[in-house]
């Protein structure tokens, strides 16, 4: 009896351990910016196992099926940029826009997704080469 319990219970306890000691990734945060050059920065911190970042959104619409509508903009990068994996989008935004959007973050063959609504509350100043002020030494 004892031994039909442990080869009841043993497998569905092995599977809940994590192997190696690796957890697998999951989208603890998605972080939007609005800059005042017209762009949409999509973000979230960098977690071991990811290879890949992907991100759709609507402006002031709902993604009615996030699982498989494309949204009006969308990007993918395959790279992180430093602690994070960034997603730069050419799209001006207002303030008052809603961005609506579907985040998913790859980790070998598994995925994971997050949903949510961004409101664009202010812009991010982005400093470009020609906002610079060059100052000559004589």
């Amino acid at each position: 009896m004892i031994l039909k319990l442990f080869l009841l219970i043993f497998p569905v306890c092995a599977l809940s351990l994590p192997i190696n000691n690796l957890v697998p990734p999951t989208i603890h945060q998605i972080m939007l910016e609005a800059t005042n050059t017209g762009k949409l920065r999509v973000s979230t911190p960098d977690l071991p196992g990811i290879t890949s970042f992907r991100f759709k959104a609507n402006i002031n619409e709902y993604l009615l099926d996030p699982s498989s509508e494309s949204g009006k903009i969308s990007g993918k990068t395959d790279k992180k940029t430093g602690n994070s994996w960034l997603i730069e989008l050419e799209y001006p935004l207002r303030i008052g826009d809603s961005v609506y959007y579907s985040a998913y973050v790859e980790s070998g063959a598994v995925g994971y997704r997050r949903d949510g609504k961004w409101d664009v509350r202010n812009f991010v100043t982005e400093v470009t080469d020609s906002s610079i002020s060059k100052n000559k030494i004589a």
